[in-house]
């Protein structure tokens, strides 16, 4: 009982870099199942041209959350 009072009595600003961090470590992880899908090795994903757009996409996610983390540390 006392950790969840404890928890909640943080402010506004340590919740939104807790959610900041779960979504990146979310959006990470989701980037490197895609890019696993996506590699040339893989027949997953269907043609060449398929696997590319699911490997770009599998970047995006790793870079925005790069970005999310980099909101993060600089907030």
């Amino acid at each position: 009982m006392y950790l969840i009072l404890f928890y909640c009595s943080w402010t506004g600003d340590i919740h939104m870099c807790r959610a900041l961090i779960i979504i990146c470590i979310i959006l990470s992880f989701f980037g490197s199942v895609l890019v696993l899908v996506g590699m040339k090795c893989t027949k997953i994903g269907g043609t060449e041209i398929a696997n590319a757009r699911v490997t770009f996409a599998g970047g995006m996610n790793y870079l925005i959350g790069g970005n999310n983390e980099e909101g993060f540390f600089s907030f």
